[in-house]
């Protein structure tokens, strides 16, 4: 009893103790403290601006892979472990009984393929939700399906 008395007793010191006057923040850091900088904010315009470059959207699962077309600007390939930017390439309009739009877009390091049937729709494989678009992408010799629709602005 007489222990838990006096360590009572050295939590409520302690307490008294570490407090400021009126409690107020102290304004000076301790010696042994590291200031850090505020970290810089994130470009919100920017990222802004880019969205609403992307005209159409196309995305598969496993693997996981996501295609934006910005505008007449780039196509950007994306997965959870890269990101590509290929420079914009007109596609290719294939007007056959099934109506296609080819993209064939390079880079020094890398090639994509991506065939947008455009009356072909496509229900998603993991969450079900319907496109308008059946997609079917190469990357670098991987083929890979899924589905895409335009983004209206």
């Amino acid at each position: 009893m007489k222990n838990q008395l006096a360590l009572l007793g050295f939590c409520l010191f302690s307490l008294c103790y570490c407090q400021t006057p009126n409690g107020e923040n102290e304004k000076e850091p301790a010696e042994d403290t590291v200031q850090i900088e505020d970290a810089p904010t994130a470009d919100t315009d920017n990222t802004q601006e880019v969205e609403a470059k992307v005209t159409y959207k196309a995305q598969g699962n496993e693997p996981f892979w996501s295609i934006e077309i910005m505008g007449e600007e780039a196509i950007r390939y994306t997965t959870p472990e890269m990101e590509v930017t290929f420079p914009f390439v007109p596609p290719i309009l294939s007007p056959s009984s099934n109506p296609s739009e080819v993209y064939a877009a390079k880079t020094t390091e890398h090639d994509l393929r991506m065939v947008i049937f455009t009356e072909e729709d496509c229900t998603d494989s993991m969450s079900g939700k319907p496109f308008p678009n059946t997609v079917e992408i190469t990357f670098d010799d991987r083929e890979m399906n899924g589905c895409g629709r335009p983004v209206t602005q």
